[in-house]
């Protein structure tokens, strides 16, 4: 069944649009959907004060430690960017936070859940929402600036 679902995503993507003459223009629409999509996903989960999972065990498993949860967990390895006007654009993908607690609500409601999220969240968890996609651009370019440091280290 596996190998037949394969056949059929690739007869789909791939042998169908080359014998039409549309190859190049699917590899350039997953292209440019996979970057858009990926670039969304860097900025929201790549920032100063990132926070990963605390607990998280090898064989997948999570033992949340006392004072944290899911909820801590999934505000404090997210991050938001922009307003409204993003999030028409995207489909709310600028709206990490409150994707990840609440992904069955439409995103046309996430910039009204938003402050009420925020809200609740002040002093239980971090809540980090960059004004611009600059300015959020620019703290992930901090982080992993910070990441490539290398640790001081003492000679004996």
């Amino acid at each position: 069944q596996t190998i037949a679902f394969h056949a059929l995503f690739y007869l789909r993507f791939l042998v169908v649009p080359a014998f039409q003459g549309e190859l190049p223009k699917v590899a350039a629409t997953v292209a440019a959907g996979g970057f858009y999509l990926a670039f969304f996903f860097f900025l929201s989960h790549n920032f100063q004060a990132v926070a990963f999972v605390d607990g998280a065990r090898p064989d997948g498993s999570c033992v949340y430690p006392d004072g944290s949860g899911f909820l801590r967990q999934q505000a404090a390895s997210s991050s938001n960017v922009g307003a409204s006007g993003l999030c028409a654009l995207n489909g709310g993908l600028n709206y990490q936070i409150e994707h990840h607690l609440f992904p069955r609500v439409a995103h046309s409601h996430y910039p009204t859940i938003a402050p009420v999220v925020k809200q609740y969240l002040a002093g239980k968890a971090p809540y980090v929402h960059f004004p611009t996609v600059a300015a959020n651009l620019a703290s992930v370019f901090r982080h992993l600036a910070a990441l490539g440091r290398r640790p001081e280290t003492k000679l004996d």
